[in-house]
């Protein structure tokens, strides 16, 4: 939880989107913002 709150709180994004950013090893969402931070944090993103 401390390390989404670290990557929510300057990116200006919610808690729940820095969740699933974390914990995802492929991420397949629909929000540009939430996929370029994925991207930014190394992940491999499906941007639908």
């Amino acid at each position: 939880m401390k390390e989404a709150f670290e990557l929510a709180t300057p990116v200006d994004i919610t808690i729940y989107d820095s969740l699933y950013i974390i914990s995802s090893i492929k991420l397949v969402t629909a929000d540009a913002k939430q996929a370029e931070i994925a991207k930014q944090q190394g992940k491999n993103v499906i941007l639908i």
